[in-house]
């Protein structure tokens, strides 16, 4: 069985990171096909525990307090050793996982990406790739 960083780390760390990237607790739920009111009691929770709000709350979504901003430093941290760690442990294995996010132009993203994201699967299988698409400015 492979250790994920998320399994192995708090919720909590796991849940924050998620909002703090999806900028609302609900696409975060979405994201990690979780029940919102899950990752909204883990970042109270964990809030709770920090004595200090890590996100304001605005109508369209939340943004991070200065509290937030200095403990997603350490979220980002904790939680690139641990995918650090994972892949170490499974180089022992002789494995070959992880997960690569690509950034690429909406040009790019009907014709060509499609045949590369296909190779990359079949000769990586344990690989996820994560696709964002951009306008070309």
């Amino acid at each position: 069985m492979t250790a994920r960083p998320d399994r192995i780390h708090s919720p909590m760390i796991v849940y924050f990171d998620a909002i703090r990237r999806a900028g609302s607790i609900r696409e975060a739920a979405r994201r990690l096909n979780i029940a919102s009111s899950a990752v909204n009691r883990q970042l109270l929770k964990l809030e709770t525990e920090l004595g200090t709000p890590l996100f304001e709350r605005l109508p369209g979504g939340l943004r991070l307090t200065n509290a937030g901003a200095t403990f997603a430093r350490h979220s980002i941290g904790v939680l690139q050793d641990a995918e650090r760690v994972r892949s170490e442990l499974e180089a022992l294995q002789g494995l070959r996982t992880g997960h690569v996010e690509l950034v690429a132009v909406e040009g790019l993203s009907s014709d060509l990406l499609p045949d590369v994201l296909e190779q990359a699967r079949e000769k990586f299988p344990r690989v996820t790739i994560g696709v964002s698409v951009m306008g070309s400015t």
